[in-house]
């Protein structure tokens, strides 16, 4: 009878002690299950800031770059315009004639003759001190323009500068709107000979643009230092002429010439992500214009998936730890290959152009702290064009990589290679000097000429020229970018002496 006790409290006892455990295992289970979902949301939310981060300094660098081709068109216009207007003064000296007789035949079919040159001109004028028209390609009794910015700015300065008007409306043209460029020119005594001033049609810039093709509803905008909108694509019609606020950020162009802001635009009221170019010379901003919308359309639609899959995931987890884990180590693979993504070289394996502007700027950091010089390494491969022409493109990448490969083996640990664009390549080097840099320079360029790869069994011969440059904390500010042009400017003058050099 003891005994068949004895027996069943233990059976009690057994069991008492498996609910302990299963519910012990259970908190356990739903802790773990807790903390892990937490992790993975923390996981998500970094991921999905990081995409958009991402996604955002993507189209600040896209805007940012068809900005400055937006404003590299308008400045090589107007610089073909200014360039005009020189030869013609050299003209109308050389030939003395005489620009204050009205009407000069001479002078007037000269006129008609450059004009023709260039079919985005409206008008050539010549004006007097006295504010008044005396020789023009068009047709009749020439308007009275006294009233004109552009005679204004050179009756009350005295100065040589090259002006370019804000846009306003043809007195003779119907109605068209122009801006101008104008000169004056000065007799030897230092009086007011004459201005010249060039007539620009703003629809030529209008229907330039109007051509490319970019995101769906991006706008293209010209905009004089004034605020005056010179042309905006689309709607150049609707906008042509309008004075608007410009965003104070662009208003502080002293220092730089180009950046990035968002703004809520004034002109229908969405959200966008702007790029933007100061032609300082000629008073013009250039920008370009995106929808944040449009730019983050792909990141709603991954946070949305994202979300659904979070869901799923939480719901799984409760029914298995090893979908937690599994799930954990795909995210942090995922961040690993995008983190590589960002920062290599597909191709050559070495620093891409972003990582290293990053790393520069640590290393003036560190070089202001310790008061130590670093040095730059600008490296071209000579006649790569020839390689890829000869043996194709398959080549090249070959020779790209034996060259990463030689930089890797030859630098100094602690020295950061990177592919810097194309067949060039920067060496960034911490701690060194220019005598130390130019040396390393000389080794490499040596290693390298006398090495030889093989593309389809046939030994290829490569060569490079180097420019050496070094930041000196005590003479340079914040910023390395001064340095960097030393470098590429050595470069340029090893290629001009004949490549396969080093200079500093």
């Amino acid at each position: 009878m003891d005994n068949k006790l004895d027996i069943t409290t233990k059976q009690v006892h057994d069991l008492d002690a498996q609910i302990k455990t299963k519910k012990g295992s259970t908190q356990l289970f739903a802790s773990l299950n807790l903390s892990s979902i937490s992790i993975i949301i923390l996981l998500l939310g970094y991921i999905l800031w990081y995409d958009y981060d991402l996604r955002l300094t993507e189209a600040n660098k896209n805007t940012q770059i068809t900005a400055n081709l937006y404003a590299a068109h308008t400045h090589e216009t107007i610089l073909k315009l200014e360039k005009m207007l020189f030869a013609m003064e050299q003209a109308i000296t050389l030939s003395k004639l005489n620009v204050n007789q009205v009407f000069n035949k001479t002078l007037h079919q000269y006129l008609l003759e450059t004009k023709s040159n260039y079919n985005y001109l409206m008008d050539i004028l010549i004006i007097n001190p006295a504010g008044n028209i005396t020789q023009w390609t068009g047709e009749g009794v020439p308007p009275n323009v006294k009233d004109r910015s552009y005679v204004q700015f050179h009756l009350d300065k005295a100065n040589t500068n090259i002006h370019v008007s804000e846009p306003m409306l043809s007195k003779v043209h119907n109605g068209q709107w122009f801006f101008s460029i104008s000169m004056p020119v000065y007799t030897k005594a230092g009086e007011l000979q004459y201005i010249a001033v060039a007539i620009i049609d703003v629809d030529y810039f209008q229907e330039h643009f109007q051509k490319k093709k970019f995101i769906d509803d991006t706008s293209l905008m010209l905009l004089h230092k004034s605020g005056i909108i010179i042309t905006r694509n689309p709607d150049h019609n609707k906008f042509v002429g309008i004075k608007v606020d410009i965003p104070s950020k662009m208003q502080n162009l002293i220092d730089t010439e180009y950046g990035n802001l968002e703004v809520l635009s004034p002109f229908d009221n969405i959200n966008r992500v702007v790029g933007y170019y100061h032609i300082k010379k000629y008073g013009i901003i250039a920008s370009v214009a995106v929808p944040k919308t449009k730019v983050l359309a792909q990141w709603y639609f991954h946070m949305a998936f994202s979300s659904i899959l979070l869901l799923i995931i939480v719901i799984t987890m409760f029914y298995s730890t090893f979908q937690i884990t599994s799930s954990q180590n795909k995210m942090r693979d995922q961040r690993k290959k995008l983190y590589q993504m960002a920062n290599t070289d597909e191709l050559t394996g070495l620093i891409n152009r972003r990582q290293i502007f990053t790393l520069i700027k640590q290393e003036v950091v560190r070089a202001k702290r310790h008061q130590k010089n670093f040095s730059f390494i600008m490296m071209d491969i000579d006649h790569f064009k020839s390689i890829n022409d000869n043996y194709g493109h398959k080549a090249g990448d070959n020779a790209l990589k034996h060259i990463a490969a030689i930089l890797t083996d030859t630098c100094r640990d602690g020295d950061f290679p990177c592919r810097y664009g194309g067949e060039e390549f920067l060496i960034v080097l911490p701690e060194t000097d220019i005598t130390q840099a130019e040396n390393l320079a000389e080794r490499l360029r040596k290693v390298l000429d006398e090495s030889v790869f093989q593309y389809n069994k046939r030994n290829i011969h490569l060569s490079a020229s180097f420019g050496v440059s070094s930041y000196i904390p005590t003479e340079h500010d914040d910023l390395a970018e001064v340095s960097i042009k030393l470098a590429d400017n050595a470069l340029y003058k090893a290629k001009n002496m004949g490549r396969n050099t080093v200079c500093t």
